[in-house]
């Protein structure tokens, strides 16, 4: 439960920040590299803002204060697709996938460079949807050798998105990075955990008067009733002379269904069967409705049987029937 709560919160934290801002502030100072028609052109970037060096010849002071290189590429060198995984994989997701790539795509995942993004919990059905974001290496292999033959080490590509800017890593993160979301993740769980300890009892305790509550208005209607009974059996000299009066005025539920069920036929059975005040209405199939009448008309215990419906012809061959009969006195 507490994994769950740790979980929960972090990625709440994480939905609070657009993922355009996320993308930019991860590689705000950045040296960009970008290829047209005109070979290689790096771009120096700071704080967001681009200014072009040139061919990478041009460009040694711009790249020596480079916080990153990176690799930018036009919008349709990404692919995406869409992947649903059991929610307990999320323990180790990134393996699952490189695990069934090849499943949810033509390529395998070391021909890729590939990320995800979450996009539902079905909590409900234990499913976890994502949208697999995936550059197939063969494409930009030219351009990472462009980079390599300049001295240039891009760490990520960067693919503009509808939403904002995607960051796939080529290589994994420096230690300085690694230290930075450690302590932020940690800093998200120490403030869930105290929250939790300040809340979840306050949230438990709501729970509990809530569902005390309901449980007491949903009784006082049974209360109410049974103080009634109470009364009326005190007021009379007997309290068994009250039930059996009760019963010969409407009638006991249970010898009404037993003299129903002797009467109907073997290949019949009900799927409905209410009482009110002696008048019983009846619905099932049977495998000749017909004849129910007379089987029904020959017991002593019921009257005046009929159909209070047209009878009709299931897809089982069986015939729906609704009759009413009254129990005799």
């Amino acid at each position: 439960m507490l994994m769950d709560l740790l979980i929960w919160w972090v990625q709440q934290m994480k939905d609070l920040l657009p993922n355009r801002l996320l993308a930019r502030a991860r590689y705000a100072d950045a040296l960009v590299a970008r290829f047209g028609a005109g070979g290689m052109l790096l771009f120096s970037r700071r704080r967001g803002v681009e200014i072009a060096l040139g061919k990478p010849d041009q460009a040694i002071r711009g790249r020596s204060r480079a916080a990153a290189t990176i690799l930018a590429l036009d919008a349709g060198a990404m692919l995406e697709q869409s992947a649903t995984l059991p929610l307990a994989s999320e323990r180790d997701l990134g393996a699952v996938l490189r695990h069934e790539m090849d499943r949810f795509t033509p390529f395998r995942a070391e021909d890729l460079f590939w990320t995800w993004r979450e996009e539902r919990r079905d909590r409900q059905n234990g499913l976890l949807n994502l949208r697999l974001l995936l550059v197939p290496k063969p494409g930009v292999q030219t351009a990472l050798a462009a980079m390599a033959a300049s001295g240039l080490r891009p760490v990520a590509l960067e693919v503009p998105t509808s939403s904002g800017v995607e960051h796939l890593l080529l290589t994994g993160p420096d230690a300085t990075s690694g230290r930075r979301r450690s302590a932020l993740v940690a800093s998200w769980a120490c403030a869930g955990l105290v929250m939790a300890v300040f809340i979840v009892p306050v949230i438990r305790q709501e729970w509990a008067i809530s569902r005390i509550e309901s449980t007491v208005v949903s009784l006082r209607p049974r209360v109410a009733l049974v103080d009634a009974l109470r009364r009326r059996i005190a007021a009379n000299t007997s309290g068994t002379d009250v039930f059996s009066a009760e019963n010969a005025r409407i009638g006991n539920p249970l010898r009404a269904l037993a003299a129903v069920t002797a009467a109907l036929p073997d290949d019949t059975y009900l799927t409905a069967f209410a009482m009110r005040e002696r008048k019983i209405s009846i619905a099932g199939r049977s495998a000749g409705a017909a004849r129910l009448i007379n089987a029904l008309s020959t017991d002593p215990e019921l009257r005046d049987p009929a159909f209070d419906a047209p009878v009709t012809r299931a897809g089982d061959k069986l015939d729906l029937f609704s009759i009413q009969v009254r129990l005799a006195p």
